[in-house]
């Protein structure tokens, strides 16, 4: 496997996230194999990272990433993101689309379990990141995002 300069627009960007210093930043080509790569990179750097977060309370990072699923329902993915648009004052920020538009073949849809977080994907850009204002996984951006990148994000 060898890296390829960052100019290239085939390329996929797996960083290892802030909190470790100096983190380095790998661009690889998008092959499966370099996906599955960079999904265990973001499993392992999540878990590093959190695991020194706190001694006195524990982030439960590894039942965070493994309660993470891809879904196709759409409906369920706009109400959770609906929920949670009105439950923070980051909602705004938030792009709630339409059900047909998550329904489309090129949007791939992500959600926490008990639906409080979540992500959809659509040709490469990451759209609607969403997290509960009161309910969830904390640092719920800490598993999205490497998994959005582990899923081909491919837009900075």
């Amino acid at each position: 496997m060898s890296a390829i300069p960052p100019s290239s627009p085939s390329s996929v960007s797996a960083s290892i996230p802030s909190g470790i210093s100096s983190p380095p930043t790998y661009i690889l080509p998008p092959t499966e194999e370099n996906r599955e790569l960079s999904r265990s990179l973001a499993a392992v750097t999540s878990t590093a990272v959190h695991s020194t977060a706190s001694i006195d309370k524990p982030v439960p990072v590894k039942a965070v990433a493994a309660d993470l699923e891809e879904t196709q329902d759409a409906p369920r993915f706009h109400g959770a993101v609906d929920e949670a648009k009105k439950s923070s004052r980051f909602g705004p920020s938030v792009n709630l689309y339409g059900v047909a538009y998550y329904q489309k073949p090129e949007t791939r849809l992500f959600l926490y379990k008990d639906d409080t977080c979540g992500f959809a994907l659509k040709q490469g850009d990451v759209i609607s990141v969403f997290k509960h204002g009161r309910k969830g996984p904390e640092a719920a951006l800490d598993i999205l995002m490497p998994r959005a990148v582990a899923e081909g994000v491919t837009s900075q």
